[in-house]
């Protein structure tokens, strides 16, 4: 299992779907939100994702194929 420390950018047109909650349930990760700020026209969360790390990698890459910009932070 690893634990990677990621920050996620949504969109104006992303800000209202239910992103995380559809890659938890999806995929096997545990998320821990560590910070998140959400404004009229962007909104962003940094958090840690837990899992095997296949599942964490192809959680990120649903990420990025769904809109999220996915960086990760060290």
């Amino acid at each position: 299992m690893i634990t990677r420390r990621v920050k996620l950018t949504f969109m104006e047109h992303l800000i209202r779907n239910p992103l995380i909650y559809e890659m938890t349930t999806c995929y096997e990760v545990v998320t821990s939100i560590y910070q998140a700020q959400i404004t009229d026209g962007l909104g962003w969360v940094i958090l840690d994702l837990s899992g095997e790390a296949q599942v964490v990698d192809q959680a990120t890459k649903w990420l990025c194929d769904e809109g999220v910009t996915v960086e990760y932070v060290h």
